[in-house]
């Protein structure tokens, strides 16, 4: 006479905790450190160059930049590249400047 013994595959109890406890991670780290991306949004009738979380950026016209993900400030600061038109720069939660100066400058931050 032959037995068979048939045997069941059980979860380990640490699976599922596992998973539980990374999604529980996960979720408090997107919605509780303030891990946002922040934009620089460049309004212009002309042509400027600036840096922009200390990246160099040649530009013309409108454009929004990525200054990246994280905390804290982000700033950037552009410089026209013409004496006439304006120029405006704005951070997101943050500050606006605007300048029609000969080969103006604005700088600000925010994030």
């Amino acid at each position: 006479m032959t037995f068979v013994t048939l045997h069941t595959e059980k979860e380990h109890p640490m699976t599922r905790l596992s998973v539980g406890a990374t999604l529980t991670l996960v979720s408090l780290l997107v919605a509780g450190c303030g891990v946002f991306r922040t934009d620089a949004h460049v309004r212009s009738d002309t042509s400027w160059s600036g840096s922009f979380d200390g990246t160099t950026v040649d530009g013309k016209g409108n454009q929004i930049i990525s200054l990246g993900y994280g905390s804290g400030p982000k700033c950037a600061s552009v410089q026209k590249q013409t004496t006439g038109g304006f120029l405006t720069v704005e951070i997101d939660s943050g500050e606006e400047k605007t300048t029609t100066a000969s080969y103006g400058v604005v700088t600000v931050c925010g994030g």
